[in-house]
């Protein structure tokens, strides 16, 4: 018993290609036969390649939206430690101004406190240009003394 057949293939005119499909189907009958088609499928074949670039710029701009969440948590995350550094910085700045009796070890220590706190702040608005979601950096909620 045959089959039937089905070739699908392009045909390039002067302004534009066109898609044709043969089919050609075998009659069922003692003396044999075939019948042939010859279909344009133009339409069809443009309207699948339109899905598909349709379906290449969707999986685009989800891979653009999946870094760009990326990069924002990366931010926030590098945010809340620039944050943590700056607020311990500053705590050791006023624990060292109150318990130290010793002017030249306080001035050493404090020096030091300071150049943490005002380096951890230096770096953060880098971090908050870069996240649109978390722009303000979490440590300038205090407003601490550098000295």
């Amino acid at each position: 018993m045959a089959r039937r057949a089905l070739l699908e293939y392009a045909c390039h005119g002067p302004s534009e290609v066109r898609w044709y499909a043969m089919i050609v189907e075998p009659l069922k009958r003692a003396e044999g036969g075939l019948v042939i088609s010859h279909i344009d499928v133009s339409r069809r074949r443009r309207a699948e390649e339109e899905v598909e670039r349709e379906r290449e710029e969707l999986a685009h701009a989800l891979r653009v939206a999946t870094l760009g969440e990326l990069a924002t948590s990366l931010a926030h995350e590098i945010n809340q430690s620039l944050a943590a550094i700056a607020s311990n910085a500053q705590a050791a700045h006023r624990m060292l101004g109150a318990a130290c009796a010793c002017s030249s070890r306080r001035s050493t220590a404090s020096g030091s406190a300071s150049t943490s706190a005002r380096s951890s702040r230096r770096s953060s608005p880098c971090c908050a240009r870069t996240s649109s979601a978390d722009p303000q950096p979490a440590h300038q909620s205090g407003g601490g003394d550098d000295g």
